[in-house]
C-alpha cells in the first residue's frame, strides 16, 4: 500500500511522529553538546559570581542547565541521551506501514 492511499489524518500522524523524532534527536545532540562543554568556572546552579566569559556552547542557559543536571544526577545524566536516542531511533524503524494492518505493533 502506498502513501497516497493513506487517509489524511493517518498521514498527518506519521508526519508528526517523524517531526517528533527529529526534535528529540536535535534535543539529544544539544544536550550532549551542553554536557560536553561543561566548565566548573561557568556561572550556574552551584557556582555564582561576577559575570565572566562563559565557556559552554549553550551559553548562560546551557551552563546553568549542565550544572543543574550534573548536580542533581551526576554522571547518570549521560544515560538519558543514549536512552532517549535509542527509543526515538527504534520508533523511526517502525514508521513504515505493516503489510497486514491487523499486525500493527504498539
Amino acid at each position: 500500500m502506498s502513501l497516497v492511499s493513506l487517509s489524511l489524518p493517518e498521514r498527518a500522524m506519521r508526519l508528526l511522529d517523524e517531526a517528533r523524532w527529529f526534535a528529540n534527536a536535535g534535543a539529544g545532540v544539544l544536550l550532549a553538546l551542553i554536557l560536553l562543554t561543561y566548565d566548573r568556572a561557568d556561572p550556574g546552579w552551584s557556582n555564582s559570581g561576577p559575570p565572566r566569559e562563559i565557556h559552554n556552547a549553550g551559553g548562560r542557559v546551557g551552563a546553568w542547565l549542565a550544572d543543574l543536571l550534573l548536580y542533581l544526577f551526576g554522571a547518570s545524566t549521560w544515560i538519558h541521551r543514549p536512552y532517549s536516542s535509542s527509543r526515538s531511533g527504534g520508533k523511526l524503524l517502525f514508521l513504515t506501514r505493516p503489510a497486514n494492518p491487523d499486525s500493527r505493533l504498539t
